[in-house]
């Protein structure tokens, strides 16, 4: 006696490395993490305060701890951004050229077969703007907080003799 099974053709499995993150997520949340840490510790900024270095070090931390573990319409963060980068990258121009027989598609550094989804671009790109919005608001906050605590002290000139 047979039975018929149907097997399922897309099997996403990955396998859990350190309790229950995958090697993906390991990977993005370590360089987050080692980026965050070596700012934190001065080493691109020997100079400056601790808190300073902190504030500094928050942002790349949050953005591949964001990339580690976020999803969108059903994608990982980093898988997004590799179709982006696709879409960017591929040819916008096409150039049709007789063959023998039928006529085949001529592109440079491109694939020829339609992409498995389609990316909105526009919700990548608004994405994008908040994550440098964010940056720059954080960057503003430390550098007010630092002035306001007296460090432009550190920054005025010596009076001319």
């Amino acid at each position: 006696m047979s039975y018929k099974t149907r097997v399922p053709r897309r099997i996403k499995f990955q396998p859990t490395v350190l309790g229950n993150l995958t090697l993906r997520q390991a990977a993005w949340a370590g360089l987050g993490i080692a980026v965050g840490g070596l700012i934190a510790l001065g080493v691109p900024f020997p100079n400056l305060p601790l808190w300073v270095r902190v504030l500094l070090a928050a942002p790349p931390t949050l953005f591949f701890l964001t990339i580690a573990f976020g999803r969108s319409r059903g994608l990982t963060l980093d898988a997004m951004l590799v179709v982006v980068a696709r879409w960017y990258l591929s040819p916008r121009r096409r150039v049709w050229k007789r063959g023998d027989f039928d006529a085949f598609l001529i592109e440079r550094g491109g694939d020829p077969e339609a992409p498995a989804m389609e990316v909105d671009t526009g919700a990548a790109l608004t994405f994008a703007l908040i994550l440098a919005n964010l940056l720059i608001l954080i960057i503003l906050v430390a550098t007010a907080w630092y002035m306001w605590r007296d460090g432009i002290q550190d920054i005025h000139l010596p009076p001319l003799e």
